[in-house]
C-alpha cells in the first residue's frame, strides 16, 4: 500500500494527521503480507513434499526387467518447475 492510499483511509475516518492511525495501518499491512507469504510458502514446501514422496513411490522398468529409481535429475526437474510457479 502506498502514502497516498494511507492519507485517503486517514481521512475517511477523520483521523487524517493521526501518527498512531499510520502505523497502525502499516502494522496491519505488514502483518498480511507476511502472512501471505508464509501461506504461499507453506503451499509450495506440502506442493514439493508431495512431488518428492510420489517419486519416491515411482519406478521405471530398466532394459533388464529391473525396477530403478527415477534418477536426480527428474527430482531436481520437478523441484525447478515447482519454483518457478
Amino acid at each position: 500500500m502506498n502514502d497516498e492510499r494511507y492519507k485517503q483511509l486517514m481521512e475517511s475516518v477523520g483521523m487524517p494527521n493521526s501518527r498512531s492511525l499510520l502505523q497502525a495501518l502499516r502494522q496491519a499491512v505488514n502483518e498480511t503480507e507476511q502472512e501471505c507469504r508464509a501461506s504461499l510458502i507453506n503451499e509450495k514446501r506440502d506442493e514439493l513434499l508431495e512431488r518428492v514422496e510420489a517419486l519416491e513411490t515411482s519406478f521405471i522398468e530398466d532394459n533388464f526387467g529391473m525396477a530403478t529409481c527415477l534418477n536426480r535429475d527428474s527430482v531436481l526437474e520437478i523441484i525447478k518447475e515447482i519454483c518457478n510457479e
